[in-house]
């Protein structure tokens, strides 16, 4: 994953660092896609896969995700310049958040340089990149 700050370009996340006072941040992840499936769950609540996969993680030259997070006063998420409602699981990621910082409301600006829903793992890019900015916001 790669990051930007207002005051730099893109640079690799040095994963060492605590979190720092920041409105914004902009992070890019890359896509990979599945070779090998797994199909089912051996276990839901755990959410471990029935049979392992085998995925390629795809150079972030030409397809990548670019999620920015900013510090607001409500929780506003958008994908590719539309805004929707949080899902499921949105939700659990933020709640985790809000859970150390209460105060923790952001606007959340994704998109993706390929076709989200085309057999790419769009929502694992945006995660991703998702839980990064967060990190380094709070």
């Amino acid at each position: 994953a790669v990051v930007s700050t207002q005051s730099t370009g893109f640079e690799e996340i040095d994963w060492s660092c605590e979190p720092q006072e920041r409105d914004e941040v902009t992070v890019r992840t890359p896509v990979n896609i599945a070779v090998i499936k797994y199909w089912g769950k051996r276990d839901e609540k755990l959410n471990l896969p029935l049979h392992s996969s085998l995925s390629v993680t795809l150079s972030m030259s030409d397809m990548y995700t670019e999620t920015c997070a900013r510090r607001s006063k409500e929780t506003v998420f958008c994908i590719n310049g539309k805004e929707e409602a949080p899902t499921k699981r949105l939700e659990r990621l933020l709640n985790k958040t809000r859970s150390e910082h209460p105060s923790a409301h952001v606007l959340i600006d994704t998109h993706n340089t390929f076709p989200t829903a085309a057999g790419l793992a769009s929502s694992a890019s945006g995660y991703a990149a998702l839980a990064c900015a967060l990190k380094m916001l709070y």
